[in-house]
C-alpha cells in the first residue's frame, strides 16, 4: 500500500485537530501574499485551511511571525462576494476579518489541549509491530526518535540522523524492509517535505547533497534523515544522533493497513518544543565535550560522524515521545544513559559488520581513520572562533552575538552581512564549537579542556 497524504487519512481530524477547531480565530500563521492576508491552520503540517473563506487583514505593525500559534482579535467580518458557482445561483465568497490584536500561544501547551489515544508505550509497539523481537535492538525507540525528531534549539537545525546497519554483510532486504515500513508510517507531505519538517532516506550521492542542502538552505526547521547501506559520509550537515541496528529483529512479511491512531500521536507530538532551561546549558556543555573526545580519541567511533549534541536530541526526542513540555537535570541524564547503551551496543554490532567486513559499500574514506572534526572546519570557521575568543578575554561576555562579531576590528568588514557569516555559525553550531542561547542572547564558545 502506497504511502498516503494527511488529507486522505481521517474522514474528519486528529484529536488536537478537533479541539483547535472549537478555538475560534486560533490557529498556526499562514500568509498567503505580501499584503498581509492571513489564514489560520488548525495543524502546522496540512497545507490547506479548515475554511478557506475565512481571511484576516492585519496591520503591518501587528503581523505575527510566520508559523506562529495565535488566537486574533478580530472585528468583522466583511463578506466579499467572487464569482458565481457552475451552473448555481450561489457566489463563491471570502469573508475578510481585521486584525486588532494578537495573543501569541506557547506551543507546548498544546498538546495538552487533548490527548492523543495511545500512550507512548502504545505508539512505540505500533511502529515496530511488525518486527519480532524489535526491544531486543531498541528497533522500537530507534523508530520512535526518528519519526519525532527534534526541533531548532541550542544544538541549531532540528531534525534526528540515523545509520542503519544490518547483520547480514552486503545483503540490503533488513534495510529495504525498514525503509518500507518508515514509509508506510509516515504521510507523504513528510516524505515530500512539509513547510515544517522532513524526512529522508540517504542512499545514494544524489540523495546526501539534496539533504545537505535541505538542511542548510531550506526553511524547514526539522529535517531528519536515514543513512542506509553505505558508511555515512563525514559531512557536519548530516550527522548520526542514534543508530539503528537489526539483529535480533526480523520482519513480518504481510501488507500495511493504515493506522490513524500511530498518525494521531505523531501530529501531536511533533507540536511539542520541549523548553532548554538556563541552568541545563553547562550541562550540554559537559555532554558535548564527552561525545567530542570520544569521537576524536576512540578508533571505535572512526568513520561514524557523530553529533556532538546527540544526547540532547536525543533527550529532546524523548520529551516528545512523552509529551513533556520542558527538559529537566534528571530526565537529560536518563535520556544519556540511553543514548550511551543504544551507543555501545551498535558499536559492538559494527565490529562484526563493517570493520570486519572491508567490502562493504562506502563513499568515504578508509574506517580506519579516526574521525577529526577540526578537519571539517573552515578558514572563516577559525577565524569567527578566535574573534570570539579576543571578545572573551577582552570585554568579559559570555554569550557573544553577531553583532558582536562582525563589528569587532579584526573582523573583514566585507563580510558584514554576508550569508556565509551565518552558514559560518550554523556550521561551528553543528559541530559542537558553539552553543546558542535558548533565550537569543547570541553564541557562547564551549571551551575544551
Amino acid at each position: 500500500m502506497a504511502p498516503k497524504s494527511l488529507k486522505s487519512l481521517y474522514f474528519g481530524f486528529a484529536a488536537i485537530e478537533r479541539q483547535l477547531l472549537k478555538m475560534e480565530h486560533t490557529g498556526w500563521v499562514r500568509y498567503k501574499s505580501a499584503n498581509g492576508e492571513l489564514i489560520l491552520l488548525k495543524s502546522p503540517y496540512r497545507a490547506t485551511p479548515f475554511d478557506d473563506h475565512v481571511k484576516y487583514a492585519v496591520p503591518s505593525d501587528l503581523r505575527p511571525l510566520e508559523n506562529d500559534l495565535v488566537t486574533l482579535d478580530v472585528e468583522g467580518p466583511i463578506r466579499q462576494l467572487k464569482s458565481r458557482r457552475s451552473g448555481s445561483c450561489y457566489f463563491d465568497y471570502k469573508d475578510w476579518y481585521k486584525v486588532v490584536s494578537v495573543k501569541k500561544i506557547d506551543v507546548n501547551e498544546v498538546a495538552y489541549f487533548q490527548r492523543p489515544y495511545l500512550n507512548s508505550d502504545d505508539f512505540r509497539y505500533r511502529l515496530s509491530m511488525r518486527w519480532k523481537n524489535a526491544d531486543q535492538d531498541h528497533l522500537d525507540f530507534s523508530l520512535a526518535l526518528q519519526l519525532l525528531s527534534c526541533p531548532e534549539g541550542v544544538h541549531g537545525k532540528g531534525g534526528i540522523g540515523t545509520w542503519s546497519l544490518a547483520g547480514v554483510g552486503n545483503k540490503k532486504t533488513p534495510l529495504k524492509d525498514l525503509q518500507k515500513t518508515i514509509t508506510h508510517l509516515l504521510p507523504t507531505e513528510f516524505l515530500k517535505g512539509s513547510n515544517r519538517y522532513q524526512y529522508n532516506f540517504i542512499d545514494d550521492r544524489m540523495s546526501h547533497q539534496r539533504v545537505k542542502m535541505n538542511r542548510i538552505k531550506s526553511e524547514m526547521s526539522e529535517v531528519s534523515y536515514n543513512h542506509l547501506w553505505r558508511l555515512p559520509q563525514q559531512s557536519p550537515d548530516t550527522p548520526i544522533n542514534i543508530p539503528t541496528y537489526i539483529y535480533n529483529s526480523e520482519f513480518i512479511p504481510g501488507s500495511f493497513e493504515l493506522d490513524p491512531d500511530v498518525l494521531e500521536y505523531l501530529l501531536t507530538a511533533l507540536i511539542v518544543k520541549p523548553s532548554v532551561e538556563d541552568y541545563m546549558i553547562s550541562k550540554i556543555e559537559k555532554t558535548v565535550k564527552q561525545v567530542y573526545e570520544r569521537t576524536y580519541s576512540d578508533e571505535d567511533f572512526a568513520g561514524l560522524n557523530l553529533d556532538c549534541y546527540s544526547p540532547l536530541k536525543v533527550a529532546s526526542a524523548i520529551c516528545r515521545l512523552d509529551l513533556r513540555k520542558k527538559m529537566d537535570e534528571d530526565s537529560f541524564d536518563r535520556y544519556s544513559a540511553l543514548f550511551n547503551e543504544i551507543m555501545y551496543n551498535f558499536i559492538e554490532f559494527k565490529k562484526d559488520v563493517v570493520d570486519l567486513n572491508p567490502g562493504r559499500e562506502t563513499w568515504t574514506v578508509s574506517n580506519v581513520d579516526v574521525s577529526n572534526q577540526n578537519t571539517r572546519l573552515e578558514h572563516i570557521d577559525l577565524h569567527i572562533l578566535r574573534i570570539m575568543r579576543e571578545i572573551e578575554e577582552d570585554n568579559g561576555i559570555e554569550w557573544i552575538s553577531r553583532w558582536d562579531i562582525e563589528h569587532h576590528p579584526s573582523f573583514d568588514i566585507k563580510l558584514r552581512g554576508d550569508w556565509k557569516v551565518e552558514d559560518s555559525l550554523r556550521r561551528i553550531n553543528n559541530l559542537g564549537k558553539i552553543i546558542k542561547s535558548p533565550r537569543g542572547l547570541g553564541y557562547r564558545r564551549i571551551k575544551f579542556d
